[in-house]
């Protein structure tokens, strides 16, 4: 497969975020049981922004592969 700049990019961020939303994961798995609600809030989202993310750089490498076949 030649190489495609913009793939390796969209890869790299994908990667990036699959990262940032397991580790916010982690951090919210870190407030189970925690009588602070406020930290949990805060945690909860935190994790659903860093699933989005991470949605939304998969979705965007996805697209890139379907248009330029690569």
């Amino acid at each position: 497969m030649p190489r495609c700049d913009d793939r390796d990019r969209l890869l790299t961020e994908y990667r990036d975020a699959v990262v940032m939303f397991s580790a916010s994961v982690s951090r919210l798995k870190e407030c189970n049981g925690h009588t602070d609600e406020n930290a949990f809030a805060v945690a909860q989202r935190a994790t659903e922004h860093a699933r989005l993310h991470s949605e939304n750089a998969r979705l965007m490498l996805e697209m890139h592969r379907a248009e330029q076949g690569c």
